[in-house]
Formats: structure tokens, sequence, C-alpha cells
């Protein structure tokens, strides 16, 4: 077996080790991993966020909800809907609507 082949068929098990459904070689695995990473790191930060906020204030919110009402105040300046969706790249605006009823509500 030549040295390519052998590279391949140990890629092929690692890739076949870990069973993500998006690899189908080293490069692949790797990648996943890294993606599948930074996904439980964004969600922990998201859920210490707000536990930090509801710690200090009582009002339990969402990670996401928070990082809105931290834009909101950003440079004590208005903002519209459309600029919070752009600054938080989201494109979901009836969800914020929603999240910002709930601030209101908070409030």
């Amino acid at each position: 077996m030549t040295k390519p082949e052998q590279e391949s068929e140990k890629s092929d098990r690692a890739a076949l080790q870990h069973r993500w459904h998006l690899a189908t070689d080293d490069f692949g695995v790797e990648i996943t991993d890294l993606e599948y990473a930074m996904m439980r790191a964004y969600q922990s930060f998201l859920r210490w966020q707000s536990e930090c906020l509801a710690a200090v204030t009582g009002i339990t919110l969402s990670g996401q909800e928070n990082t809105l009402l931290h834009i909101i105040r950003m440079h004590d300046r208005p903002k519209t809907i459309r600029d919070l969706a752009q600054m938080t790249n989201r494109q979901d605006i009836p969800n914020i609507q929603y999240d910002l009823r709930k601030l209101l509500k908070a409030a």
C-alpha cells in the first residue's frame, strides 16, 4: 500500500470514528469539530449572559434579548429595528419585535 493510500484509509477511519454527517475526510472532521466547538461556545456565552443579568437584576432574559438591550443603549442614540437586526446579524424581524416587546414589558 502506498503512502497516499494509507493516508486516505487513515482519513476514512477518522471520519468514521467521529460519525459526523458532514465529514468525509480528516479536514472535514477538523472543520466540523471547530464548527461544533464554536456553536457550543456561543450557546454557553448566551447562557452565561442570561444568568449574569438574572443574578444582578432578577429579570430572566435570553442571551439574545440581553444583546439587544446592550445595543439599544449603545452610544445613547435611538436605533431602528433594522439597525438592531443589522448589528446582531439577524434577519428574523418578527422575533426581534417580540424580544423588544418583552424588554418593554420587563422595564
